[in-house]
């Protein structure tokens, strides 16, 4: 009699158990940090290692996390070409650079130098089942977008007037309903 009754209570047990454990794991990953949904935020985050002269693509935290923004289309999307990416302008944020991460800067020479530079332009490369939606969009739309941190997204640019500035490279764009 006392196993019967034991085999099922240690069924439920296990049963919740395992589902709590399943709940647990699952809220983990889908747990989204301020970064993702908001771009000054995530220029902050990408500061923080730009300030240190690490490059924000080699941070394992941020590489394969998914982003969403708002921004403005500056050209139209050309969905005829098979790496054509749209380009997207954010509201402008400024960063602390170390100017050894600048290429052609000779790091020895910069030392612990920093400099200020423009994070406003986006480049994301849409997914494929949504170039259509991307082609749509005309140029100066207000748009919402989801895409993917890479390992190469961000970029930094010496530009002639012997300053610089910062591209962000998204991959798997998605077009999203506006808030």
């Amino acid at each position: 009699m006392r196993r019967r009754f034991l085999r099922p209570a240690l069924a439920v047990f296990l049963s919740v158990f395992a589902i709590t454990i399943i709940a647990a794991a699952a809220a983990q990953q889908e747990k989204r940090e301020p970064w993702q949904s908001d771009f000054r935020a995530y220029v902050r985050e990408i500061g923080k290692d730009m300030q240190k002269g690490v490059d924000p693509s080699d941070d394992a935290h941020l590489n394969g996390k998914t982003v969403e923004f708002e921004g403005t289309l500056r050209k139209a999307f050309d969905a005829t070409k098979a790496d054509a990416e749209a380009e997207i302008d954010c509201e402008p944020q400024q960063i602390t650079v170390m100017l050894k991460l600048f290429p052609g800067v000779d790091a020895e020479k910069a030392g612990d130098k920093t400099g200020t530079v423009t994070l406003s332009k986006v480049f994301v490369r849409p997914a494929e089942s949504q170039r259509d939606a991307w082609k749509v969009l005309q140029p100066g739309s207000k748009l919402r977008f989801r895409a993917l941190v890479d390992h190469d997204s961000t970029a930094l640019v010496t530009t002639s007037d012997i300053g610089g500035l910062v591209l962000l490279f998204l991959k798997a764009g998605e077009v999203l309903p506006p808030k």
